[in-house]
């Protein structure tokens, strides 16, 4: 009787063990695909190239297709010619093409958003939806409205 209750009871410490970690697990991984920069949903067709001033940095700007949910994104990568890093700097939903200038060696304005680049900032239209019911792009900022003074490079 007392072997019984013993297996009983790992049986359902066991269970719970598993479930918890698929709970985590799960919501780890949704937090992963929703909520941040991450590689898969930056993966796109290369718009633009802008060096910064100086050469040390490379924004890349990438068309996401997100059909499926009814529009197109924006996003992008900064490289560090130096350091060569990659760091992905920049995700905004609805966009597929924000005006991109270089204030200076530094610092670069993506659609409306102006990012110090050394000091790691960053723009994720999700982070905002708290704010807002959706991610969205602000019209007037957008490169078919005004030439970027720093020329695009690249395709």
């Amino acid at each position: 009787m007392k072997k019984n209750m013993v297996t009983s009871l790992f049986s359902v410490l066991v269970s719970l063990i598993l479930i918890t970690s698929l709970i985590v697990g799960c919501s780890d991984m949704l937090s992963n695909n929703w909520n941040s920069l991450n590689e898969e949903k930056l993966k796109g067709e290369l718009k633009r190239t802008y060096p910064s001033p100086d050469g040390e940095y490379t924004l890349k700007i990438y068309y996401v297709d997100r059909e499926p949910f009814g529009s197109s994104a924006a996003s992008g990568e900064l490289v560090n010619q130096k350091m060569r890093t990659i760091k992905n700097i920049y995700w905004n939903y609805p966009d597929e093409n924000p005006y991109v200038k270089w204030i200076n060696n530094h610092t670069v304005i993506i659609g409306d958003k102006t990012l110090d680049v050394d000091k790691g900032d960053t723009y994720n239209c999700q982070e905002d939806q708290k704010k807002s019911t959706e991610c969205q792009t602000d019209k007037k900022t957008s490169t078919s409205d005004k030439e970027s003074i720093m020329p695009p490079q690249g395709k």
